[in-house]
């Protein structure tokens, strides 16, 4: 099951109409995991899983890879838990979020800024193999994706 964010229609036509004018900053991106996602509570007692995902663009010489840091609440009742702790390291993943920025002072003084994505919807789309033969991902079955959707 997948954290949605979801709108009732008047609100959502509310937010949008021309008195108001909203602005949305939403990302979609297919990438794979730099690390195993970690689990985190917050002080008021809220769970929030945060991993790292790395985003080719270009081919080989110059190929770059841009990573960005995700994060998503653990709501109690949901199986997002499950669903994405313990992925291994190189597992690729779709996700659509919200986008986030923070600024903080460094540890030399200068000002930095972050860009993170809070995570609305994920799907694992193939997860690493590790075999002798040197096969490097497996495509996420359709009954299998359908049972961490």
């Amino acid at each position: 099951m997948s954290s949605t964010l979801r709108f009732a229609p008047r609100t959502f036509a509310r937010a949008f109409s021309s008195t108001r004018r909203a602005q949305i900053a939403r990302i979609t991106l297919i990438g794979r995991l730099g690390a195993a996602p970690e689990l985190y509570t917050t002080q008021n007692g809220r769970e929030i899983i945060r991993y790292s995902l790395g985003v080719n663009r270009g081919y080989d010489e110059s190929k770059q890879t841009a990573w960005w840091r995700v994060s998503s609440y653990n709501d109690p009742g949901s199986r997002l838990g499950e669903k994405i702790l313990g992925l291994p390291k190189g597992t690729q993943l779709y996700i659509e979020g919200d986008v986030w920025n923070s600024k903080f002072e460094g540890s030399e003084g200068q000002q930095i800024t972050s860009v993170s994505v809070a995570q609305t919807k994920i799907e694992i789309l193939k997860r690493p193999v590790s075999t002798e033969d040197g096969g490097e991902s497996a495509p996420v079955s359709a009954a299998a994706a359908e049972a961490t959707g």
